[in-house]
């Protein structure tokens, strides 16, 4: 301080600590996911607190972005802030959702077939027998049920709702008859066994007995109904 010709001495020396920040370093356990999956977002390099882009804090934070998203960090000491992170990009995959599936039928006859048919998809249909397509055939030899799910790309959705078909199988039957030889225009009586449905024989006869009177060699064969399944028998 410098008063007239009078000069003071030098004070005491202050020292100005300036602190500088680091931007903290940013990584995703993935940057493409599937819509409705998960990602982790973390920070290193931060002795502070971290702030996110999407204002979350935290050293790791959880997210499941709805569309592709941009994503920066800064690091906060007291009141000093770091520029921002490099960028990290989590890119959304479409959406996957489980295809409605439907059949042509979910009562059939042993040996019958069915179509399967989902909508709903824009990817591929994947059935649960292992074909693929919007739209298969296939012929249960028992009772079976079947699932699809939609993918597209890596995204995988859920199975879709069940769907079983019911297969019926037709009864086996046989014919007897009161006597396989005759000497001509002597009665014969023929029977079918082992049908619980109509019986219809080719003269056009209907009823699980037949008499006859045939006068030259003749085969007769019958055919059995049980709901929509028939069976035949000779």
């Amino acid at each position: 301080c410098k008063i007239g010709e009078c000069l003071s001495g030098n004070s005491n020396p202050v020292t100005v600590v300036v602190n500088k920040v680091s931007a903290p370093v940013i990584a995703a356990s993935a940057t493409t996911i599937c819509s409705g999956n998960k990602v982790t977002l973390t920070a290193t390099g931060c002795a502070g607190t971290v702030a996110w882009s999407n204002g979350m804090t935290g050293s790791s934070i959880e997210i499941t972005p709805s569309a592709t998203a941009t994503y920066t960090a800064i690091c906060k000491v007291v009141d000093c802030e770091s520029d921002k992170s490099s960028a990290i990009t989590i890119t959304v995959g479409g959406s996957t959702t489980a295809p409605t599936i439907a059949a042509s039928s979910t009562s059939i006859c042993k040996g019958s077939t069915v179509s399967l048919t989902a909508t709903g998809c824009t990817g591929t249909v994947t059935w649960s027998n292992g074909s693929t397509g919007n739209a298969i055939t296939v012929s249960p030899s028992a009772t079976a049920t079947y699932t699809a799910t939609c993918s597209s790309g890596t995204c995988v959705s859920p199975a879709s709702s069940p769907i079983t078909v019911t297969v019926t199988e037709g009864a086996t039957i046989t014919i007897t008859a009161s006597k396989e030889a005759t000497c001509g225009g002597e009665a014969v009586t023929l029977t079918v066994v082992g049908c619980s449905g109509t019986v219809t024989w080719n003269t056009g006869a209907t009823g699980a007995t037949l008499s006859v009177t045939p006068t030259a060699t003749t085969t007769y064969t019958a055919s059995c109904a049980m709901g929509t399944c028939t069976s035949s028998a000779t």
